[in-house]
């Protein structure tokens, strides 16, 4: 074999040499192509430009951030891109770029394709060939931002609340002048440290703390009532309202707490506190009182009243009669007043309720004007009532609260009419599923000026103090009545003249039941109960009730045995059967809700409890013990009808 000549040898190595040439820029281009496509994967903008400034490289986030397309850059400068404003600042930057010193930075103002300015980051070095390669990092948010910052700072530093900006972990970056001169410590003294390192205390709620530190770590704005500490070691209360800074991204850069003292207006809240359970109290130790004299008037009025009951229902001389009528209407005078009273400290306390039960508003109408025959006739004035409407239609409410109002309108027509009449009317209209009650009571007297309309309905108001010592009356009845108009969802009223007379009004719809007879209410209709032959048992340890309660349930046909106290009631009952029992509450030896409880483990008759109190929470006692009625003293012969035929229809079904 022939060696290779010299002139093959040369052709070889070039030969050689292009291939190895060719390889190595085959993986330059491949590398660069990587390069390229990860360059365009950064969120700034990569930039290179030559001697003159001309950009011959950008990567995709130039048009992403500013919205020019590549092809288009490219060519153009940095400097035709930047707002007229900061190209002087450009220019002054461009010769302090340099390849020996770090990146030389700088912020400016470009403008994107939509004419929008953003604030960019310039960091740049010089290329050995005098051209530039740099990148462009969008600080816009930053720099509104601090921009918000900073006229909020301004704002700050004119208000009188304390101001706190901290950074994205709570340390203080500045406070207002109002809050060094509230706490006592310099700018320079908290810079850097998170508030509650020397705001807090040893008296400040641990629980508040805890909350103040979980809402900072979660990023939320909140409010919240804490105690700080002064820098003298003065305590004082604040409302405390953080808001968390973000920026684009939705990260935390900064909050900002805007702090109040609310120390007065806490020792006014506890002082209001103090003052609020003192009048609690008071109104607990009034309301105590209130039903404690209800109790002791009532009982005795309970005697008054029923012993001139009975004897009225006897064979009396003229003369007798009438002073015993005198007595009886004395008592109900005297029981009008307490229930006035007692009515009043119910409502104001807020315990007042309505009943619920059946009847015929045409009853009430009859029962009103039939009480006030007698008084009108002494007076010689004339009395009359009008109805209009079905008589039998019935509906659902407080029959004893409407025939109340309805009393006390003719009452007052009554008292204060001197001479001629008083006419009662009353209408009823059905609408649908409710009755609509309309009821005027018409006076011949003295009339009312019409400056002193406004306080007919007023608490213990009296208008006239002349007539209303002639007359008689607390001030609360037209007050209490307009309330319990309200209550029912009606309205009342008054037109009058002086001298003339005065006609007062009152208006309410009421629902019709659903049937004649409805579980759970009670039936008011005036059908008279029959007692006769039926055995009652009597438990009260006062002899003149027990002679009123005799006297009424004997004349109604009833046989009746007497017990002093609970105890003596439950040994009866082992030998002896009875219809009903009416049981006193108050009672030595065992009272009458002590009684009924034992009497309710063996046995199922009926229980109708009897007792002065008549505030609502004695008598929720009574139903919660076990009795089936309840029968307020000073007690009448319709009461005691009325709730014992309840009971006992009740009991028989």
């Amino acid at each position: 074999m022939n060696e290779p000549t010299a002139s093959e040898d040369e052709v070889l190595r070039t030969d050689l040499h292009i291939q190895a040439a060719y390889r190595l820029t085959e993986a330059l281009v491949a590398s660069e192509k990587k390069m390229g496509r990860r360059i365009d994967l950064l969120s700034e903008v990569v930039f290179e430009t030559d001697g003159e400034g001309v950009i011959r490289f950008l990567n995709r986030a130039w048009q992403e951030i500013l919205g020019y397309s590549l092809e288009s850059s490219l060519g153009t400068t940095l400097q035709d891109y930047v707002i007229p404003e900061d190209r002087p600042l450009f220019c002054q930057f461009m010769p302090s770029v340099s390849a020996d010193m770090s990146p030389s930075r700088i912020e400016l103002r470009l403008v994107d394709l939509g004419g929008v300015i953003h604030w960019m980051d310039l960091s740049a070095r010089s290329l050995e060939d005098g051209g530039m390669v740099g990148t462009l990092y969008n600080v816009t948010s930053r720099k509104e931002s601090q921009a918000e910052l900073a006229k909020l700072s301004l704002v700050a530093s004119y208000t009188d609340s304390l101001v706190i900006i901290t950074d994205c972990i709570a340390q203080i970056e500045w406070v207002n002048r109002a809050f060094e001169q509230k706490t006592g410590y310099r700018l320079d003294e908290v810079i850097g440290r998170k508030p509650g390192s020397f705001l807090y205390g040893p008296e400040t709620s641990a629980e508040m703390v805890d909350f103040v530190r979980q809402s900072i770590s979660e990023a939320k704005s909140f409010q919240c009532e804490i105690l700080h500490y002064k820098k003298s070691g003065e305590k004082f209360w604040v409302s405390l309202v953080v808001s968390p800074i973000l920026d684009e991204q939705g990260q935390v850069e900064h909050f900002v707490a805007v702090i109040n003292d609310i120390t007065v207006m806490r020792e006014m809240q506890y002082d209001l506190q103090i003052t609020k359970e003192a009048a609690e109290r008071a109104n607990q130790a009034k309301s105590a009182f209130l039903a404690a004299m209800s109790h002791e008037i009532r009982t005795p009025m309970n005697g008054v009243i029923g012993m001139a009951s009975l004897l009225l229902e006897g064979d009396l001389a003229p003369e007798q009669r009438k002073r015993a009528s005198i007595i009886r209407t004395s008592g109900e005078a005297l029981l009008a007043i307490v229930n006035d009273i007692l009515d009043y400290s119910k409502i104001e306390a807020g315990r007042f309720t309505l009943t619920r039960e059946r009847f015929l508003p045409k009853l009430i109408l009859d029962d009103t004007v039939s009480l006030f025959q007698g008084p009108a006739e002494t007076k010689r004035i004339l009395i009359s009532s009008m109805f209009s409407g079905e008589e039998s239609l019935a509906v659902l409410g407080d029959r004893g609260r409407l025939r109340q109002v309805l009393m006390n309108l003719v009452s007052n027509a009554v008292k204060f009419t001197a001479r001629g009449q008083v006419d009662v009317e009353m209408n009823l209209r059905k609408l649908g599923r409710t009755i609509e009650i309309h009821c005027r009571v018409r006076d011949t007297g003295i009339g009312v000026a019409d400056e002193d309309v406004s306080r007919l309905f007023v608490h213990f108001s009296q208008i006239d103090d002349s007539a209303t010592r002639k007359a008689g009356g607390t001030g609360l009845g037209l007050a209490i009545s307009k309330q319990l108009i309200e209550m029912m969802g009606g309205q009342i009223g008054v037109e009058t003249k002086p001298g003339v007379g005065s006609t007062f009004w009152f208006l309410v719809q009421l629902p019709c039941p659903a049937a004649s007879s409805e579980p759970g209410l009670s039936d008011s209709l005036g059908n008279s109960m029959n007692l006769e032959g039926m055995r009652a048992l009597i438990a009260e340890d006062n002899i003149v009730n027990q002679m009123v309660l005799q006297g009424i349930l004997e004349s109604l046909g009833c046989a009746v045995d007497i017990v002093d106290n609970g105890r003596e009631a439950i040994t009866i009952l082992k030998d002896r059967v009875f219809d009903f029992i009416l049981m006193d509450v108050h009672m030595p030896e065992m009272d009458g809700i002590e009684a009924t409880r034992i009497i309710r483990r063996t046995s199922v008759t009926p229980v109708i409890g009897v007792t002065a109190n008549v505030m609502p929470e004695h008598v929720k006692v009574c139903f919660d013990c076990g009795m089936n009625g309840f029968v307020p003293k000073p007690i009448s012969r319709q009461s005691i009808l009325t709730e014992l035929g309840r009971v006992l229809s009740v009991a028989a079904r």
